[in-house]
């Protein structure tokens, strides 16, 4: 039995807001966390084909850097949906979603 969810088509901001709250060093609930870093990682494969953009992020991505990424997509104005800064925020995001849904299942 196959059961197949698609990927999210729109900019996931609440889940986006609860990983920023986290890189910021929030308590974020386990549950809440582990959701929004699917959605999040969906959204991202989704959008790049399961592949990551151009500007790849290092494999040593730093807490600052994931912060500031995350910065430029919670921002209120103006929302990062396409383009260049899309292409080197995402590897960031998509990254850092990954990262902790491998250590929650770790």
């Amino acid at each position: 039995m196959s059961i197949s969810h698609a990927y999210p088509t729109e900019l996931p901001l609440d889940e986006l807001r609860t990983l920023y709250a986290k890189v910021k060093g929030g308590a974020v609930e386990i549950p809440q966390l582990l959701h929004a870093a699917w959605v999040v990682a969906g959204y991202g494969l989704g959008r790049f084909g399961g592949e990551l953009p151009v500007g790849e992020a290092e494999p040593g991505q730093s807490p600052v850097d994931e912060l500031t990424a995350l910065e430029q997509l919670v921002a209120p104005v103006p929302p990062v949906g396409s383009g260049l800064a899309a292409s080197l925020i995402w590897p960031v995001v998509l990254k850092l979603a990954l990262k902790i849904l491998a250590e929650i299942a770790g």
